[in-house]
Protein backbone atom coordinates (compact mmCIF):
# COMPACT_ATOMS: atom_id res chain seq x y z
CA UNK A 1 0.00 0.00 0.00
CA UNK A 2 1.54 3.40 -0.97
CA UNK A 3 1.61 6.31 2.28
CA UNK A 4 -1.50 7.52 3.40
CA UNK A 5 -2.60 10.14 6.08
CA UNK A 6 -5.72 11.64 7.52
CA UNK A 7 -6.07 14.16 10.13
CA UNK A 8 -9.85 12.85 10.91
CA UNK A 9 -10.89 8.96 11.58
CA UNK A 10 -13.90 9.27 9.09
CA UNK A 11 -11.73 10.45 6.67
CA UNK A 12 -9.86 6.95 6.88
CA UNK A 13 -13.36 5.08 6.68
CA UNK A 14 -13.92 6.78 3.91
CA UNK A 15 -11.24 6.62 1.63
CA UNK A 16 -9.52 2.93 3.27
CA UNK A 17 -12.01 -0.36 1.88
CA UNK A 18 -9.03 -1.77 4.27
CA UNK A 19 -10.75 0.29 7.57
CA UNK A 20 -14.50 1.06 8.10
CA UNK A 21 -14.99 1.07 11.64
CA UNK A 22 -15.42 4.35 13.31
CA UNK A 23 -15.44 2.67 16.95
CA UNK A 24 -13.15 -0.29 17.16
CA UNK A 25 -9.62 -0.72 17.12
CA UNK A 26 -9.74 -3.39 14.98
CA UNK A 27 -12.16 -3.64 11.68
CA UNK A 28 -13.18 -7.30 10.85
CA UNK A 29 -15.33 -8.40 7.86
CA UNK A 30 -16.14 -11.33 6.35
CA UNK A 31 -14.45 -13.12 9.38
CA UNK A 32 -11.24 -12.00 8.89
CA UNK A 33 -9.47 -8.83 10.44
CA UNK A 34 -8.58 -6.26 7.49
CA UNK A 35 -7.71 -3.36 9.72
CA UNK A 36 -5.52 -2.29 12.87
CA UNK A 37 -5.83 1.18 14.37
CA UNK A 38 -3.36 1.72 17.38
CA UNK A 39 -4.05 5.07 19.18
CA UNK A 40 -3.73 5.88 22.57
CA UNK A 41 -4.93 2.31 23.97
CA UNK A 42 -1.55 1.04 24.49
CA UNK A 43 -0.48 -1.60 27.38
CA UNK A 44 2.51 -1.75 29.62
CA UNK A 45 3.56 -4.79 27.42
CA UNK A 46 2.74 -4.09 23.83
CA UNK A 47 5.66 -3.25 21.64
CA UNK A 48 5.71 -0.89 18.39
CA UNK A 49 8.65 -0.69 15.48
CA UNK A 50 9.18 -0.98 12.30
CA UNK A 51 9.21 -5.53 12.10
CA UNK A 52 7.08 -6.50 15.22
CA UNK A 53 4.37 -5.50 16.91
CA UNK A 54 2.46 -6.62 19.36
CA UNK A 55 -0.97 -4.53 20.46
CA UNK A 56 -3.42 -5.52 22.71
CA UNK A 57 -7.31 -5.97 21.35
CA UNK A 58 -10.17 -5.88 22.93
CA UNK A 59 -10.93 -8.30 26.17
CA UNK A 60 -13.42 -6.73 28.90
CA UNK A 61 -12.13 -3.18 28.73
CA UNK A 62 -14.28 0.07 30.66
CA UNK A 63 -13.54 3.28 32.09
CA UNK A 64 -11.89 3.85 35.58
CA UNK A 65 -12.07 6.45 37.96
CA UNK A 66 -9.48 8.94 35.73
CA UNK A 67 -11.39 8.15 32.72
CA UNK A 68 -9.25 5.66 31.54
CA UNK A 69 -10.05 2.44 29.77
CA UNK A 70 -8.42 -0.67 31.57
CA UNK A 71 -9.36 -4.26 31.29
CA UNK A 72 -11.71 -5.18 34.03
CA UNK A 73 -11.48 -8.92 33.23
CA UNK A 74 -10.28 -11.66 31.26
CA UNK A 75 -9.89 -11.77 27.55
CA UNK A 76 -12.16 -14.76 26.17
CA UNK A 77 -12.07 -16.07 22.49
CA UNK A 78 -14.21 -12.81 21.04
CA UNK A 79 -15.19 -12.63 16.94
CA UNK A 80 -12.23 -10.18 16.84
CA UNK A 81 -9.49 -12.89 18.33
CA UNK A 82 -11.47 -15.22 15.80
CA UNK A 83 -10.67 -13.02 12.73
CA UNK A 84 -7.43 -12.39 13.84
CA UNK A 85 -6.55 -16.00 13.82
CA UNK A 86 -8.24 -17.06 10.76
CA UNK A 87 -6.68 -13.89 9.13
CA UNK A 88 -2.88 -15.90 10.49
CA UNK A 89 -4.03 -19.02 9.50
CA UNK A 90 -5.10 -17.87 5.76
CA UNK A 91 -1.62 -15.57 5.62
CA UNK A 92 -4.57 -12.27 4.92
CA UNK A 93 -2.49 -9.39 5.48
CA UNK A 94 -3.48 -6.73 7.85
CA UNK A 95 -3.68 -3.07 7.00
CA UNK A 96 -2.08 -1.17 10.33
CA UNK A 97 -2.47 2.06 11.38
CA UNK A 98 -0.97 4.63 13.72
CA UNK A 99 -2.31 7.60 15.73
CA UNK A 100 -0.03 10.36 16.98
CA UNK A 101 -1.76 9.20 20.75
CA UNK A 102 0.38 5.90 20.25
CA UNK A 103 2.38 6.43 23.16
CA UNK A 104 4.73 3.26 22.31
CA UNK A 105 5.79 4.63 18.96
CA UNK A 106 9.67 5.47 18.72
CA UNK A 107 9.10 7.89 16.04
CA UNK A 108 6.64 11.43 15.64
CA UNK A 109 4.24 11.63 13.25
CA UNK A 110 3.88 14.03 10.93
CA UNK A 111 0.06 13.56 11.05
CA UNK A 112 -2.61 12.14 13.77
CA UNK A 113 -3.56 9.04 11.55
CA UNK A 114 -0.54 7.33 9.62
CA UNK A 115 -0.94 3.92 7.41
CA UNK A 116 2.01 2.08 8.00
CA UNK A 117 1.57 -1.02 5.39
CA UNK A 118 0.38 -4.59 5.52
CA UNK A 119 1.20 -6.91 8.38
CA UNK A 120 1.39 -10.57 8.44
CA UNK A 121 -0.64 -12.13 12.18
CA UNK A 122 1.95 -14.41 13.72
CA UNK A 123 0.82 -14.96 16.77
CA UNK A 124 -2.89 -14.64 18.60
CA UNK A 125 -3.55 -15.62 22.48
CA UNK A 126 -6.12 -14.24 25.17
CA UNK A 127 -4.69 -12.71 28.64
CA UNK A 128 -6.13 -13.43 32.47
CA UNK A 129 -6.84 -9.87 34.38
CA UNK A 130 -5.15 -9.55 37.58
CA UNK A 131 -2.43 -11.97 37.53
CA UNK A 132 0.24 -11.30 39.68
CA UNK A 133 3.43 -12.34 38.38
CA UNK A 134 3.89 -14.76 41.20
CA UNK A 135 2.02 -17.50 39.42
CA UNK A 136 3.24 -21.07 39.00
CA UNK A 137 3.58 -20.33 34.86
CA UNK A 138 6.18 -17.42 35.57
CA UNK A 139 8.69 -19.40 37.57
CA UNK A 140 9.06 -21.69 34.22
CA UNK A 141 12.28 -21.28 31.64
CA UNK A 142 12.52 -20.41 28.05
CA UNK A 143 15.09 -20.30 24.81
CA UNK A 144 17.11 -17.17 25.00
CA UNK A 145 16.28 -15.14 22.29
CA UNK A 146 19.80 -13.95 21.68
CA UNK A 147 22.08 -17.21 22.13
CA UNK A 148 19.38 -19.71 21.51
CA UNK A 149 20.47 -21.18 25.14
CA UNK A 150 18.06 -23.18 27.42
CA UNK A 151 17.16 -20.62 30.34
CA UNK A 152 15.69 -21.30 34.09
CA UNK A 153 14.18 -18.13 36.30
CA UNK A 154 16.49 -18.19 39.08
CA UNK A 155 15.73 -14.29 39.97
CA UNK A 156 12.73 -12.94 41.56
CA UNK A 157 12.65 -9.73 39.02
CA UNK A 158 12.89 -12.01 35.83
CA UNK A 159 15.18 -13.97 33.78
CA UNK A 160 18.83 -13.33 32.73
CA UNK A 161 20.78 -16.14 30.19
CA UNK A 162 22.63 -18.31 31.89
CA UNK A 163 25.06 -17.96 29.19
CA UNK A 164 28.28 -16.16 30.72
CA UNK A 165 29.01 -14.99 27.10
CA UNK A 166 25.69 -13.75 26.23
CA UNK A 167 23.91 -10.31 28.34
CA UNK A 168 20.32 -11.03 27.46
CA UNK A 169 17.83 -10.46 30.57
CA UNK A 170 14.04 -9.70 30.57
CA UNK A 171 12.57 -8.10 33.25
CA UNK A 172 9.13 -9.13 34.76
CA UNK A 173 9.15 -7.41 38.80
CA UNK A 174 5.78 -8.94 40.09
CA UNK A 175 2.61 -6.91 40.94
CA UNK A 176 2.75 -5.94 44.03
CA UNK A 177 -0.41 -8.04 45.65
CA UNK A 178 -3.15 -6.19 47.72
CA UNK A 179 -3.14 -8.61 51.74
CA UNK A 180 -7.09 -8.56 51.17
CA UNK A 181 -6.49 -10.74 47.96
CA UNK A 182 -3.69 -12.70 49.54
CA UNK A 183 -5.86 -13.50 52.88
CA UNK A 184 -9.03 -14.44 50.46
CA UNK A 185 -7.20 -16.95 49.05
CA UNK A 186 -6.62 -18.65 52.15
CA UNK A 187 -7.28 -22.08 53.35
CA UNK A 188 -10.80 -22.59 54.61
CA UNK A 189 -13.58 -25.24 55.96
CA UNK A 190 -12.12 -28.67 56.46
CA UNK A 191 -8.54 -28.15 54.79
CA UNK A 192 -7.88 -25.83 57.52
CA UNK A 193 -6.72 -27.49 61.23
CA UNK A 194 -4.36 -25.32 62.66
CA UNK A 195 -2.48 -27.50 65.03
CA UNK A 196 -1.85 -31.18 64.37
CA UNK A 197 -0.40 -33.36 66.91
CA UNK A 198 0.26 -36.78 65.17
CA UNK A 199 3.07 -38.44 67.93
CA UNK A 200 2.08 -38.57 71.57
CA UNK A 201 5.57 -37.93 72.84
CA UNK A 202 4.90 -34.52 71.19
CA UNK A 203 3.63 -32.46 73.61
CA UNK A 204 2.06 -29.08 74.75
CA UNK A 205 3.37 -27.78 77.87
CA UNK A 206 1.54 -25.12 78.78
CA UNK A 207 -2.05 -23.65 77.41
CA UNK A 208 -2.15 -20.79 75.10
CA UNK A 209 -1.05 -18.08 76.53
CA UNK A 210 -0.80 -14.11 75.28
CA UNK A 211 2.82 -12.59 74.82
CA UNK A 212 2.40 -8.98 73.53
CA UNK A 213 -0.60 -8.95 71.82
CA UNK A 214 0.14 -12.68 70.28
CA UNK A 215 -1.61 -15.67 71.23
CA UNK A 216 1.75 -18.22 71.58
CA UNK A 217 1.60 -21.78 71.37
CA UNK A 218 4.64 -24.19 73.01
CA UNK A 219 5.44 -27.54 71.94
CA UNK A 220 8.01 -30.32 72.86
CA UNK A 221 9.52 -33.30 70.86
CA UNK A 222 11.74 -35.75 72.15
CA UNK A 223 14.99 -37.21 71.32
CA UNK A 224 15.52 -41.00 70.55
CA UNK A 225 14.98 -41.84 74.38
CA UNK A 226 11.61 -40.16 75.55
CA UNK A 227 13.72 -36.92 76.61
CA UNK A 228 13.22 -33.78 76.02
CA UNK A 229 15.28 -32.18 73.15
CA UNK A 230 13.78 -29.07 72.07
CA UNK A 231 10.88 -26.54 72.27
CA UNK A 232 9.35 -25.18 69.54
CA UNK A 233 7.15 -21.87 69.96
CA UNK A 234 4.55 -21.08 67.61
CA UNK A 235 3.24 -17.16 68.01
CA UNK A 236 -0.12 -16.45 66.16
CA UNK A 237 -0.80 -12.86 65.07
CA UNK A 238 -3.91 -11.15 65.09
CA UNK A 239 -5.68 -9.08 62.52
CA UNK A 240 -4.98 -6.32 65.50
CA UNK A 241 -1.38 -6.78 65.10
CA UNK A 242 -1.06 -6.73 61.77
CA UNK A 243 -3.02 -3.59 60.84
CA UNK A 244 -0.72 -1.62 63.08
CA UNK A 245 1.13 1.07 61.02
CA UNK A 246 4.40 -0.52 60.16
CA UNK A 247 2.75 -3.96 60.78
CA UNK A 248 2.50 -6.84 58.56
CA UNK A 249 0.25 -5.65 56.39
CA UNK A 250 2.72 -2.88 55.72
CA UNK A 251 5.40 -5.10 55.76
CA UNK A 252 4.12 -7.26 52.91
CA UNK A 253 3.61 -4.23 50.93
CA UNK A 254 7.16 -3.29 51.40
CA UNK A 255 8.50 -6.70 50.49
CA UNK A 256 6.77 -6.29 47.29
CA UNK A 257 8.03 -3.09 46.72
CA UNK A 258 11.47 -3.82 47.80
CA UNK A 259 14.89 -4.96 45.72
CA UNK A 260 15.76 -7.85 47.95
CA UNK A 261 17.88 -9.57 45.40
CA UNK A 262 16.37 -12.76 46.39
CA UNK A 263 17.45 -15.87 43.59
CA UNK A 264 16.78 -19.75 43.00
CA UNK A 265 20.47 -21.14 44.31
CA UNK A 266 21.84 -24.21 43.59
CA UNK A 267 20.03 -27.12 46.13
CA UNK A 268 22.62 -29.85 44.51
CA UNK A 269 25.16 -30.46 42.20
CA UNK A 270 25.97 -26.91 41.94
CA UNK A 271 27.71 -25.84 38.66
CA UNK A 272 27.46 -29.35 37.34
CA UNK A 273 25.28 -30.75 34.95
CA UNK A 274 23.10 -32.39 37.28
CA UNK A 275 22.24 -29.01 38.98
CA UNK A 276 18.79 -28.77 40.16
CA UNK A 277 17.99 -25.13 41.98
CA UNK A 278 15.44 -24.64 44.81
CA UNK A 279 11.76 -24.24 44.38
CA UNK A 280 12.10 -20.83 46.14
CA UNK A 281 13.98 -17.86 46.03
CA UNK A 282 16.55 -15.89 48.98
CA UNK A 283 19.19 -14.14 49.86
CA UNK A 284 21.32 -13.54 52.86
CA UNK A 285 21.76 -11.02 55.54
CA UNK A 286 24.01 -10.14 57.66
CA UNK A 287 26.95 -12.88 58.70
CA UNK A 288 27.63 -15.34 56.54
CA UNK A 289 25.71 -18.51 56.86
CA UNK A 290 26.83 -22.00 55.25
CA UNK A 291 30.48 -20.44 54.29
CA UNK A 292 28.42 -18.30 51.42
CA UNK A 293 31.48 -15.92 49.99
CA UNK A 294 31.25 -12.79 51.30
CA UNK A 295 29.60 -10.85 48.21
CA UNK A 296 26.96 -13.98 49.07
CA UNK A 297 26.29 -12.34 52.34
CA UNK A 298 25.07 -8.50 52.30
CA UNK A 299 26.21 -6.80 55.22
CA UNK A 300 22.98 -5.57 57.81
CA UNK A 301 24.17 -2.08 57.22
CA UNK A 302 23.39 -2.44 53.06
CA UNK A 303 20.02 -4.03 54.32
CA UNK A 304 16.48 -3.03 52.98
CA UNK A 305 15.00 -1.26 56.12
CA UNK A 306 11.97 -3.76 56.06
CA UNK A 307 14.70 -6.54 57.06
CA UNK A 308 15.79 -4.76 59.56
CA UNK A 309 12.54 -4.43 61.45
CA UNK A 310 11.95 -8.09 60.54
CA UNK A 311 15.07 -8.55 62.57
CA UNK A 312 14.22 -6.94 65.64
CA UNK A 313 10.65 -8.29 65.42
CA UNK A 314 12.05 -12.21 65.65
CA UNK A 315 14.53 -10.68 67.89
CA UNK A 316 11.68 -10.04 70.56
CA UNK A 317 9.57 -13.08 69.45
CA UNK A 318 13.12 -14.93 70.45
CA UNK A 319 14.06 -13.10 74.17
CA UNK A 320 10.69 -13.37 74.95
CA UNK A 321 9.57 -16.71 73.94
CA UNK A 322 12.44 -18.51 75.63
CA UNK A 323 11.96 -17.68 79.40
CA UNK A 324 9.08 -19.16 79.82
CA UNK A 325 10.32 -22.96 79.53
CA UNK A 326 14.01 -22.47 81.03
CA UNK A 327 16.48 -20.07 81.74
CA UNK A 328 18.41 -20.67 79.05
CA UNK A 329 19.73 -17.43 78.18
CA UNK A 330 18.62 -15.68 74.66
CA UNK A 331 21.54 -15.33 71.93
CA UNK A 332 21.56 -11.89 69.46
CA UNK A 333 20.50 -13.03 65.94
CA UNK A 334 23.38 -12.10 63.48
CA UNK A 335 21.84 -13.35 60.10
CA UNK A 336 18.93 -13.01 58.15
CA UNK A 337 17.64 -15.12 55.46
CA UNK A 338 14.65 -13.56 53.08
CA UNK A 339 12.73 -15.93 51.37
CA UNK A 340 10.05 -15.83 48.68
CA UNK A 341 7.94 -18.42 47.55
CA UNK A 342 5.74 -18.28 44.37
CA UNK A 343 2.75 -20.47 43.74
CA UNK A 344 3.38 -24.08 44.14
CA UNK A 345 6.90 -22.84 45.51
CA UNK A 346 8.18 -24.83 48.74
CA UNK A 347 11.21 -25.51 50.88
CA UNK A 348 11.04 -29.28 51.40
CA UNK A 349 12.28 -31.41 54.17
CA UNK A 350 15.52 -30.01 55.67
CA UNK A 351 17.19 -28.90 59.08
CA UNK A 352 19.21 -25.69 60.06
CA UNK A 353 21.89 -27.71 62.65
CA UNK A 354 25.00 -26.82 60.57
CA UNK A 355 27.57 -26.75 63.69
CA UNK A 356 28.19 -22.97 62.92
CA UNK A 357 25.04 -22.61 63.82
CA UNK A 358 23.74 -21.61 67.31
CA UNK A 359 20.41 -23.20 68.74
CA UNK A 360 17.97 -21.04 68.08
CA UNK A 361 15.75 -19.88 65.04
CA UNK A 362 13.32 -17.82 64.26
CA UNK A 363 10.75 -17.03 61.39
CA UNK A 364 8.38 -14.41 60.40
CA UNK A 365 5.80 -15.29 57.64
CA UNK A 366 4.51 -12.88 55.68
CA UNK A 367 1.78 -13.20 53.14
CA UNK A 368 -0.37 -16.60 51.70
CA UNK A 369 -0.47 -19.05 54.68
CA UNK A 370 1.59 -22.41 54.54
CA UNK A 371 1.48 -25.40 56.64
CA UNK A 372 5.24 -26.64 58.35
CA UNK A 373 5.84 -29.75 59.26
CA UNK A 374 8.14 -31.88 61.48
CA UNK A 375 9.24 -35.45 60.95
CA UNK A 376 12.32 -37.49 62.55
CA UNK A 377 15.22 -38.40 60.38
CA UNK A 378 15.23 -41.44 59.00
CA UNK A 379 18.42 -42.89 60.65
CA UNK A 380 17.11 -42.54 64.16
CA UNK A 381 14.61 -44.71 66.16
CA UNK A 382 11.86 -41.87 67.31
CA UNK A 383 8.77 -43.28 65.57
CA UNK A 384 10.04 -46.14 64.43
CA UNK A 385 13.29 -48.46 63.80
CA UNK A 386 15.87 -46.14 61.92
CA UNK A 387 14.52 -46.64 58.05
CA UNK A 388 17.29 -47.79 55.92
CA UNK A 389 15.59 -50.37 53.87
CA UNK A 390 13.32 -47.22 52.45
CA UNK A 391 14.27 -45.91 49.45
CA UNK A 392 13.38 -42.67 50.10
CA UNK A 393 14.06 -42.54 54.02
CA UNK A 394 10.88 -41.34 55.35
CA UNK A 395 9.01 -41.12 58.16
CA UNK A 396 5.56 -39.80 58.97
CA UNK A 397 5.53 -35.84 60.22
CA UNK A 398 5.08 -35.68 63.92
CA UNK A 399 3.76 -32.44 63.99
CA UNK A 400 2.27 -29.61 61.60
CA UNK A 401 0.49 -26.50 62.28
CA UNK A 402 -0.58 -23.62 59.85
CA UNK A 403 1.52 -20.77 59.57
CA UNK A 404 -0.48 -17.39 59.04
CA UNK A 405 0.48 -14.03 58.01
CA UNK A 406 2.00 -12.20 60.51
CA UNK A 407 2.69 -15.03 62.51
CA UNK A 408 6.38 -16.11 63.82
CA UNK A 409 8.06 -19.51 64.51
CA UNK A 410 10.65 -19.66 67.21
CA UNK A 411 12.57 -23.11 67.29
CA UNK A 412 15.35 -23.64 70.31
CA UNK A 413 17.50 -26.94 70.99
CA UNK A 414 20.05 -28.41 68.97
CA UNK A 415 18.11 -31.48 69.10
CA UNK A 416 15.58 -30.47 66.57
CA UNK A 417 17.73 -29.86 64.24
CA UNK A 418 19.83 -33.21 64.56
CA UNK A 419 16.83 -35.28 65.48
CA UNK A 420 14.05 -33.70 62.77
CA UNK A 421 13.77 -32.00 60.07
CA UNK A 422 10.83 -29.63 58.62
CA UNK A 423 9.30 -28.58 55.44
CA UNK A 424 7.00 -25.40 54.54
CA UNK A 425 4.05 -25.29 52.11
CA UNK A 426 2.91 -22.54 51.43
CA UNK A 427 -1.08 -21.89 49.86
CA UNK A 428 -1.39 -19.10 48.25
CA UNK A 429 0.84 -17.41 45.31
CA UNK A 430 3.22 -15.09 47.02
CA UNK A 431 4.64 -15.48 50.44
CA UNK A 432 7.71 -14.04 52.15
CA UNK A 433 9.63 -15.61 55.24
CA UNK A 434 12.01 -14.04 56.61
CA UNK A 435 14.35 -16.27 58.95
CA UNK A 436 17.21 -15.65 61.51
CA UNK A 437 19.88 -17.19 63.16
CA UNK A 438 22.93 -16.82 65.27
CA UNK A 439 26.07 -17.76 63.43
CA UNK A 440 29.46 -18.84 65.56
CA UNK A 441 31.95 -16.50 64.94
CA UNK A 442 34.70 -19.01 65.94
CA UNK A 443 33.36 -21.74 63.53
CA UNK A 444 33.90 -19.77 60.70
CA UNK A 445 37.15 -21.38 58.61
CA UNK A 446 39.59 -18.59 58.69
CA UNK A 447 40.60 -15.00 59.62
CA UNK A 448 39.63 -13.36 56.41
CA UNK A 449 35.86 -15.21 56.84
CA UNK A 450 36.11 -13.77 60.37
CA UNK A 451 37.01 -10.21 59.76
CA UNK A 452 34.31 -9.89 57.12
CA UNK A 453 31.71 -11.59 60.16
CA UNK A 454 32.79 -8.27 61.83
CA UNK A 455 31.53 -5.72 59.63
CA UNK A 456 28.82 -7.28 58.16
CA UNK A 457 26.93 -8.29 61.58
CA UNK A 458 27.18 -4.33 62.46
CA UNK A 459 23.35 -2.33 61.79
CA UNK A 460 22.89 0.87 60.34
CA UNK A 461 22.62 3.80 62.23
CA UNK A 462 19.08 4.21 62.79
CA UNK A 463 18.09 0.79 63.20
CA UNK A 464 17.04 1.22 67.19
CA UNK A 465 13.88 3.04 65.24
CA UNK A 466 12.35 -0.56 64.47
CA UNK A 467 12.93 -1.78 68.12
CA UNK A 468 9.19 -3.97 68.68
CA UNK A 469 7.67 -4.74 72.11
CA UNK A 470 4.70 -6.87 70.98
CA UNK A 471 2.21 -4.41 70.25
CA UNK A 472 1.37 -4.27 73.68
CA UNK A 473 -0.39 -1.01 73.56
CA UNK A 474 -1.72 -1.87 70.51
CA UNK A 475 -4.99 0.51 69.50
CA UNK A 476 -7.31 -0.72 66.52
CA UNK A 477 -6.49 1.35 63.05
CA UNK A 478 -9.48 3.28 61.68
CA UNK A 479 -9.94 2.75 57.97
CA UNK A 480 -9.17 6.09 55.68
CA UNK A 481 -13.12 7.11 55.10
CA UNK A 482 -12.92 6.03 51.47
CA UNK A 483 -11.37 2.53 52.26
CA UNK A 484 -14.43 1.76 54.91
CA UNK A 485 -16.83 3.43 52.35
CA UNK A 486 -15.96 1.43 49.73
CA UNK A 487 -15.97 -1.77 51.61
CA UNK A 488 -19.07 -0.81 52.49
CA UNK A 489 -20.81 -0.65 49.71
CA UNK A 490 -19.69 -3.88 48.15
CA UNK A 491 -21.02 -5.13 51.40
CA UNK A 492 -24.48 -3.51 50.11
CA UNK A 493 -24.01 -4.69 46.52
CA UNK A 494 -23.83 -8.33 48.19
CA UNK A 495 -26.33 -8.10 50.00
CA UNK A 496 -28.89 -6.91 47.23
CA UNK A 497 -27.23 -10.22 45.64
CA UNK A 498 -28.45 -12.07 48.16
CA UNK A 499 -31.69 -10.68 48.71
CA UNK A 500 -32.59 -11.56 44.93
CA UNK A 501 -30.98 -14.92 45.54
CA UNK A 502 -34.14 -15.29 48.44
CA UNK A 503 -36.92 -13.50 46.10
CA UNK A 504 -36.19 -16.10 43.43
CA UNK A 505 -36.15 -18.61 45.71
CA UNK A 506 -32.81 -20.22 44.90
CA UNK A 507 -31.43 -20.40 48.09
CA UNK A 508 -33.05 -20.11 51.97
CA UNK A 509 -32.42 -17.24 54.51
CA UNK A 510 -31.24 -20.62 56.74
CA UNK A 511 -28.43 -21.64 53.80
CA UNK A 512 -26.95 -17.84 53.58
CA UNK A 513 -27.02 -17.77 56.93
CA UNK A 514 -25.30 -20.86 57.11
CA UNK A 515 -22.91 -19.48 54.74
CA UNK A 516 -21.78 -16.61 56.47
CA UNK A 517 -21.29 -18.26 60.05
CA UNK A 518 -18.64 -21.00 57.93
CA UNK A 519 -16.61 -18.05 56.50
CA UNK A 520 -16.37 -15.43 59.69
Amino acid sequence: MPPAWADKRQQLCDALPCYRTHQAGAYTRDGYCHGLLIDREVGLRDKFDDQIIISTVGGGRSKDDTGKSVRTKDQAESHRAVAFRRSQAEKVPVCVIAGQGNSASPSKFSHYYNVLGWFQVTDVWCEANGLSGTEDEFRKGFVCPSCRMCIRRRDWDGWACENTNCNFVHNLKPRVVPIEKILAEGLTGDSYETIKLLYSPVVSSFDPRPLGNYTIYHFTVPDPNGEKTGDIFLLKSSSLINGQIGGPNDMFKEMQESDLEIKRKAARGKDAITEIVTNHYAANWGAPYKFVVSHESTPFRETPPILLKALKRLTWAGKNAIPLVGQDPFVEFNELLSVGYFEKGEMNYHDDGEKELGPTVASLSLGSSATMSFRPKSKNTIQSPPQRGNAKGEKKPVLSFVIEHGDIVVMKGSGIHGYYEHKVEPHGKVRYALTCRHVLRNMLPNEEERKYFDQAVLLPPGSENYEYDGDIDAKPITPEPTVKEASEEKVRASLADIKAQIQLGRMTKEEILAIINSSI
